[in-house]
């Protein structure tokens, strides 16, 4: 798609976009943002548009590469996260808020955006002085719970993870929309490198997800400051969203009916073994930041 020529909007247009990660809280931040009486979120949390702001995959091509099998599964998952309540128009997306927009910061979350390469150069056609939010969570701990969730919901059918993860380089690895992608998600500094070659620094904020569980006022803090709303306001941050990891539902039984889902062990030495995978990133991540992420290291050998 060439970004030439785009139209110039008469109506608001969004002030800061929280484009990640995955499994970072990024559910509870829309829920939480919204009570700012500043901020106004978009109307549909996940909003997914800079995924198809453009022209769709071209899946005949990805086929000769991945085979029949595994891009069928593709295709299938991307129809389920592009579903119609998905704005495929500017149009429709700035629609996403509504008119009373005058005194407010209007933001969204997309949590994927960060692990698409797609995304950093739409936004920036778009909106090229946009503030963007990563909340970034120990790339262990992420990559740990994606897999619980797929678990949970029945997307992921093997249950060690350890197997799991020695299958992954073997799935389509450039299709943002793809399952188990749970080491590749974690790897946090080439992604926000890419934004970094676009977007200014001071137009990026990256914050620790640990940090919203632990020291959710100071977390918050920060963040109103970035956004230059009320920084005192309080937050309510005692509903945790879309945290639910205890019951799930069978897929092609009952939808009515859960069942207790429990999740496998994360052996500690395994757990080493997947911080030492992540080590060289994680430094990475520190030097582009000046983040002190020392605590995330402190379990490797």
């Amino acid at each position: 798609m060439s970004f030439r020529h785009l139209p110039r909007y008469t109506f608001a247009m969004p002030d800061f976009i929280v484009i990640g990660a995955v499994k970072a809280g990024t559910t509870s931040l829309y829920h939480y943002l919204g009570q700012h009486p500043a901020i106004q979120m978009s109307s549909v949390n996940w909003t997914r548009f800079f995924h198809v702001d453009g022209d769709p995959p071209d899946f005949k091509t990805k086929e000769k590469t991945y085979g029949t099998e595994l891009l069928q599964s593709s295709v299938n998952r991307y129809k389920n996260m592009c579903n119609p309540r998905i704005p495929t128009s500017i149009e429709d997306y700035l629609s996403l808020w509504n008119s009373e927009t005058e005194g407010h910061c209007l933001g969204e979350v997309s949590p994927t955006y960060l692990h698409d390469p797609a995304v950093a150069p739409r936004i920036h056609a778009r909106f090229p002085k946009i503030k963007l939010i990563a909340v970034l969570r120990h790339p262990v701990d992420r990559a740990y719970s994606h897999f619980v969730m797929d678990a949970r919901e029945g997307w992921e059918k093997e249950m060690d993870f350890r197997k799991v993860i020695a299958n992954e380089p073997y799935q389509i690895d450039d299709f943002w929309w793809g399952k188990r992608h749970y080491l590749r998600h974690g790897l946090y500094s080439s992604r926000i490198a890419e934004y970094l070659q676009l977007f200014s620094r001071d137009q990026l904020l990256v914050l620790r997800y640990d940090e919203l569980n632990s020291q959710p006022e100071q977390f918050f803090e920060k963040l109103f400051e970035f956004l230059g709303v009320d920084k005192k306001h309080e937050v309510d941050t005692s509903i945790k969203h879309n945290a639910g990891l205890l019951r799930y539902r069978k897929q092609g039984e009952d939808k009515n009916k859960l069942y207790k889902f429990r999740a496998p062990e994360l052996p500690s030495k395994f757990r080493s073994e997947l911080t030492n995978f992540y080590r060289e990133d994680i430094v990475k991540l520190q030097s582009l930041f000046g983040m002190d992420l020392s605590d995330w290291l402190s379990n490797s050998e």
